[in-house]
């Protein structure tokens, strides 16, 4: 049986996060992984977009498994 949910996702520079919601808005499940930061000289700082996307598509899989019944 499937039911529909709404699943939102947050980029973030310390943590990605996914976070379902049921159709009234009431937070089913979350996932989250850290995610990793480069500090450069000169107070920059850095992100590998595709470690990012790596962690995106982890912690949208740990979402999922956490939804499956």
């Amino acid at each position: 049986m499937s039911k529909d949910i709404i699943v939102g996702l947050d980029a973030g520079t310390s943590l990605i996060k996914f976070v379902a919601f049921d159709l009234d808005g009431k937070v089913i499940d979350s996932a989250s992984v850290r995610n990793k930061v480069y500090y450069r000289s000169g107070s920059k700082a850095e992100q590998s977009l595709n470690e990012t996307w790596d962690k995106v598509i982890d912690s949208f899989n740990q979402l999922q498994e956490k939804l499956i019944i």
